[in-house]
């Protein structure tokens, strides 16, 4: 999903701008209520989430788990809407679908 990761990088910066506001506030919301500071990783540890760096790698890391397999929880979309509701119903808009 490296390839995923890196083109959503791309699109968050050409379309809508690395200060996009809506991104930084989901992951500006999520870094203070901490739901990713341990989630598994694809190899069973337990660790903080990648997409906790900042706000440009919790778009990608998102990004992955909306569209096929992340590397951190939440894996999948299924995941994703469970423990990132929020980020699942923004993603679906800036992405144009309603479902990946």
């Amino acid at each position: 999903m490296m390839i995923l990761h890196e083109l959503a990088h791309a699109y968050h910066d050409q379309v809508f701008g690395f200060e996009h506001p809506r991104i930084k506030a989901a992951y500006n919301r999520v870094a203070a209520e901490g739901i990713y500071d341990s989630v598994q990783r694809n190899n069973g540890k337990m660790e903080r989430a990648y997409g906790m760096n900042n706000h440009k790698e919790y778009f990608a890391e998102s990004s992955e788990a909306f569209f096929g397999t992340n590397d951190f929880y939440p894996f999948d979309h299924e995941q994703l809407k469970r423990h990132d509701p929020r980020m699942d119903r923004l993603l679906g808009e800036l992405w144009r679908t309603a479902e990946p």
